[in-house]
């Protein structure tokens, strides 16, 4: 997706959502969307809070009260009567669709379990955790339409944290978890506006184009941006090789003989970017027997 719509796009978004440190454009290539850039907490906590203000940016105001230690008050904030304002930098339409995406906590079950620290019960709460490769960030985002909660663990001197904090979910979440139920515990349940711009329809589960009548599908339901919705499904069966021996399409590096060859019918999306994709094609195996994606183009 970033190398379609280029990094010095998404930099421009970032900016403008909140993000202060992204200040050289040339330093950073495609891995930037997954955290191969320096960010701050406070920034964070504003480029999600356009998410949860439906496009709107709203600077933080970290302090709202200073008192001295006999409750004094020397200075407060009162928003109870005017509220910042805001400046609109996302479509609503886009931040509902992410908002609507980070709260599903079906989609998320499969890697985080169905009852895992980012679920608030009784409420609707859209999350995003992250983790740096080498263990030294882990970090938990999510918010509702009115409250919105970041946390970050770490090492002040950037060393590597222990080995079973390996992920957002298990490091910063727990933290996440326990301040949000204490933020939410007397609200109502929230959960993001619908803009007119939004609608919902039902498509294919495997390839999320449009049913045909001649060719019947599995469906889900899906939003999309009014004007953006996906067209009815082409015809995706395309004819691949497949290697007799294992039943998978031969990988990059493999020399089957042609005999062991045989050409099958499969559904195939090809990738602008980068390759074909075999969408039920059989799956190669890693060691514990879990079906793993291939890294390699199909060939037609």
């Amino acid at each position: 997706m970033l190398a379609a719509n280029g990094v010095e796009t998404m930099i421009a978004t970032a900016s403008a959502m909140g993000i202060t440190t992204f200040t050289d454009p040339s330093r950073y290539g495609l891995s930037l969307t997954l955290g191969g850039g320096e960010v701050q907490m406070v920034d964070m906590a504003v480029a999600f809070g356009v998410f949860a203000n439906a496009g709107l940016k709203v600077e933080l105001t970290p302090i709202l009260k200073v008192e001295t230690y006999t409750g004094k008050v020397l200075e407060e904030i009162n928003f109870d009567d005017s509220l910042p304002a805001g400046e609109k930098v996302v479509d609503p339409a886009v931040t509902y669709l992410i908002s609507h995406i980070l709260l599903d906590n079906n989609a998320r079950s499969q890697a985080f379990g169905a009852s895992s620290q980012l679920v608030i019960p009784g409420h609707a709460v859209s999350v995003k955790t992250g983790t740096t490769d080498d263990l030294r960030d882990n970090w938990t985002i999510g918010f509702t339409p009115s409250f919105l909660v970041t946390a970050w663990i770490g090492n002040n001197d950037n060393k590597p944290m222990s080995s079973y904090l390996v992920s957002g979910v298990s490091g910063a979440a727990p933290i996440w978890h326990k301040i949000m139920v204490e933020v939410l515990k007397d609200q109502p349940d929230e959960w993001p506006k619908k803009p007119d711009s939004v609608v919902g329809l039902e498509v294919c589960s495997l390839t999320g184009y449009r049913p045909r009548p001649d060719q019947p599908c599995d469906t889900r339901f899906e939003y999309f941006i009014k004007g953006h919705e996906p067209t009815e499904e082409p015809v995706l069966k395309q004819g691949i090789m497949i290697d007799k021996t294992t039943g998978l399409p031969p990988g990059p590096n493999a020399s089957p003989a042609p005999e062991n060859l045989e050409s099958q019918e499969h559904l195939v999306l090809s990738d602008p970017v980068q390759k074909n994709y075999c969408l039920d094609c059989p799956r190669p195996l890693n060691d514990k027997g879990e079906p793993q994606e291939p890294a390699y183009n199909i060939k037609i």
